[in-house]
């Protein structure tokens, strides 16, 4: 594009864009050109004219009236344009017998438009098209340019020039299309009905006609079905067949196009799709319903074999849990009465029977609380604490007098929490049995603290200590009924338990004693655990 000075007579400047260029015009104040795939605007840059569609077709020619800009395209007909919107795009989808249209003009409030298929006379008032063809004078359809001036049409076609006044233009209305017969699954109607009923899997032939008399070729038909179809197919069998994929109302539109490119009135039926009973709202909402049914009825048969199977399974961690117990309590008992006895058979050999009468009265105190706790999975701190008094009262008397013990907490509160039974006791006794001598005075402290949030439970004595070998606790019988106990609790509380021990050292890293470490989780009520508090309720003392 280049632009030429007048008074100078010479380009001034030039844009260089690797298109060609058919069109051009001012539009509101706009230099508009027309170039082979779109619109252009021109001020001091080149760059596409926006629309509201998109626009990639040749651009022929371009005319304006007012407000309207009318673009005349190689491909898709005529478009009418107001601003930046596209008001109608004229095709042969509504009305044009050709989208290959050459040039338009525009001459009191209609535009017409050389095609390759004769003259196109749009009113811009009334929204219709007419149309000129051989038929009507021209020396040719194929119309190459058109010109209006002083109510003469001027047409270029390729076999000459035709010049056509515009009153010597006669209204010419579109001829007839009709329906001669509509064959249904279940009746013939020969008169065009308002509206014909059918199946989803039903033919209906519709034999349609059109009469034209100015043309010699034959008709061809365009039908379609709007709601199904975008286009119209072509055909020149007037015997349609017809079939719809699902129920609904639909409209068939049908017109005809003679020899001259003239296109006929347009032939409208409406066409009621009647559906099965499954095919209706009703009866897809209702297996929707017996679906979502199904699946809920399903759900709830898994959910509830899983909480069977679940319950199952508890139950038999439960019962499996209480083998354990009992095993460990079959276990604990004779431990404690071999102990006991042994020392009792001490006491006969040296024929000190008043000592032996008052040992039995301890002891079967002891026992019977030992007895007791071991029937107990949880005790509380408080009845602990009495425990472990009445027992090491017991066992100072078997060591006649010769051990010192202290037990102690920072808080009255934590006396009632909980802790597992039967834990720290095997620890003192292995103390008493292993590590402090006899005829040595022995010293033994248990402290109850809370820290972070747990119950620390400290065991100190003035033992001889555990041998390197020995400090994974596995040769210690008593040991290994502790670690069997903590791990029933653990299960059933679900909560870990720490339990540890070490030789204590004084500065010359000489051995003076042992110290144990149990760290229990807070537990206020032992109700929160069932199974626990089944064993709280009714404990089994096997007495």
């Amino acid at each position: 594009i280049r632009r030429f000075n007048l008074k100078r007579k010479k380009f001034i400047d030039s844009i260089i864009c690797y298109k060609r260029f058919y069109s051009y015009t001012k539009y509101l104040n706009q230099k508009i050109f027309g170039s082979q795939d779109s619109l252009y605007s021109f001020d001091k840059y080149l760059k596409h004219y926006p629309l509201n569609i998109p626009f990639h077709y040749r651009a022929m020619d371009l005319d304006v009236q007012d407000s309207l800009l009318v673009v005349t395209s190689a491909e898709k007909g005529i478009f009418i344009i107001k601003g930046h919107t596209v008001l109608k795009n004229l095709t042969t989808d509504n009305g044009m017998v050709s989208n290959t249209c050459n040039r338009s003009v525009i001459y009191k409030d209609y535009v017409y438009t050389a095609t390759n298929h004769g003259i196109h006379i749009y009113s811009l008032k009334n929204d219709s098209l007419s149309y000129l063809f051989e038929s009507d004078g021209l020396p040719s359809n194929n119309i190459n340019d058109i010109a209006v001036d002083q109510d003469t049409i001027f047409a270029a076609t390729e076999a000459g020039l035709s010049i056509i006044p515009l009153s010597a233009l006669k209204y010419r209305p579109p001829f007839p299309c009709f329906a001669q017969s509509v064959i249904t699954y279940h009746d013939t109607l020969w008169n065009k009905p308002d509206s014909v009923s059918t199946r989803t899997d039903k033919l209906v032939l519709v034999k349609v006609n059109a009469l034209s008399y100015t043309s010699k070729i034959p008709l061809r038909f365009f039908y379609r079905i709007n709601e199904i179809d975008s286009n119209f197919k072509e055909t020149r069998e007037q015997n349609l067949e017809l079939r719809f994929p699902y129920p609904g109302y639909f409209t068939l539109e049908v017109h005809a196009l003679n020899g001259d490119f003239q296109k006929s009135q347009v032939l409208r039926m409406s066409v009621f799709v009647q559906p099965y009973f499954y095919q209706t709202s009703w009866f897809k909402l209702l297996i929707v319903l017996l679906v979502v049914l199904i699946l809920i009825g399903t759900y709830l048969f898994l959910l509830k074999a899983a909480r069977r199977r679940a319950h199952i399974k508890h139950e038999i961690e439960k019962k499996m849990r209480n083998l354990e117990l009992s095993a460990w309590r079959s276990t604990v008992n004779p431990h404690f009465l071999f102990n006991a006895l042994n020392t009792m058979q001490g006491l006969f050999h040296n024929n000190d029977f008043e000592a032996v009468n008052q040992f039995i009265i301890e002891f079967s105190s002891v026992l019977r609380k030992t007895i007791d706790q071991s029937g107990r999975i949880m005790i509380s701190i408080q009845e602990e604490v009495n425990y472990l008094k009445n027992y090491l009262e017991f066992e100072k008397m078997k060591r006649h007098g010769i051990l010192d013990f202290n037990i102690q907490w920072d808080d009255d509160g934590i006396l009632k929490w909980y802790i597992p039974s039967m834990l720290i006791q095997p620890v003192l006794e292995n103390s008493l049995k292993h590590g402090i001598r006899q005829n040595v005075l022995g010293e033994l402290h248990v402290s109850f603290f809370l820290l972070n949030d747990k119950i620390r439970c400290v065991l100190h004595d003035n033992g001889d200590g555990f041998k390197e070998d020995d400090l994974n606790g596995k040769n210690s019988k008593g040991l290994r009924l502790i670690t069997d106990k903590i791990a029933i609790v653990e299960k059933l509380l679900k909560k870990n338990i720490h339990f540890s021990f070490q030789n204590r050292k004084n500065n010359r890293g000489e051995i003076i004693g042992t110290e144990t470490i149990f760290l229990f989780p807070i537990i206020t009520n032992i109700r929160q655990f069932p199974d626990i508090e089944s064993e709280f309720k009714d404990p089994d003392p096997q007495v």
